[in-house]
């Protein structure tokens, strides 16, 4: 993000600067749709990426898919589990850009 000659916070297109390798990713599967972040966008895909990689409102790409998805909300992050577990993956929400 950018700030425009107001102040404002803006989009800037840029070229995704290098790959993340990630664990994988899906498509939510339930009866109602996953719902994420302060605006309650719905969720396209869950990615699985390393921890702390991604943050809200990033563009992501994804190798098999033709349009550019954005980070929806904070990663849900289970590092902190009662048994001691660290996974080392946080799952990403990503929605579509409109």
């Amino acid at each position: 993000m950018e700030l425009d000659e107001l102040n404002n916070e803006v989009w800037v297109d840029e070229e995704f600067p290098e790959a993340v390798l990630v664990a994988g990713w899906s498509v939510p599967s339930a009866d109602e749709p996953k719902l994420a972040g302060h605006d309650r966008r719905t969720v396209d895909v869950e990615l699985l990426a390393p921890v702390g990689v991604f943050r809200l409102e990033d563009a992501v790409k994804l190798p098999d898919r033709e349009d550019t998805l954005e980070v929806v909300g904070e990663p849900e992050n289970y590092s902190h589990g009662p048994f001691g577990w660290d996974p080392g993956l946080e799952v990403v929400n990503l929605g579509g850009v409109s």
